[in-house]
């Protein structure tokens, strides 16, 4: 988790993201025991699916969706979709299937644990620069 002093004026904070929402650490270690929080925040997103997602990197604005995989929310889906498929030539992420399913939705598919998700982008967002609209999970349910 990316955690930033509360005091902080991050990037989070002046860029405006629809869903975004701040963990407060305090809380947080209050529940969790976990003393390293106190005083500091936690940028997520929740998508329209109801789900939410770990914001980090004030540079490149990603998104954890699944496993290790990190998209960017500002990006379009065939960019999206390019930097997936090096996370599966690396061999770093759960995710095995990465799919365009068509110009704004990637599926992406972990066969081992038989889940995944399908991001979507609004690919005319700000002019050329397109952004995540929603990410949506799933899991295979397989009967053996």
């Amino acid at each position: 988790m990316s955690w930033y002093r509360k005091e902080y004026e991050t990037r989070f904070d002046s860029t405006p993201i629809d869903g975004l929402f701040f963990v407060d650490g305090n809380i947080f270690e209050r529940v969790n025991r976990r003393e390293y929080t106190w005083g500091m925040k936690n940028p997520k997103i929740v998508f329209p699916s109801g789900e939410d997602f770990e914001l980090w990197d004030e540079r490149l604005f990603l998104v954890n969706v699944f496993d290790v995989m990190d998209l960017p929310y500002f990006d379009t889906c065939q960019s999206a979709f390019d930097r997936a498929q090096g996370f599966i030539t690396t061999g770093l992420s759960a995710i095995n299937h990465i799919e365009k399913l068509n110009d704004s939705n990637l599926l992406l598919y972990s066969e081992p644990n038989s889940a995944g998700c399908i991001v979507t982008y609004d690919n005319s967002y700000e002019q050329g620069t397109g952004r995540m609209v929603n990410v949506q999970s799933f899991v295979i349910e397989v009967n053996q």
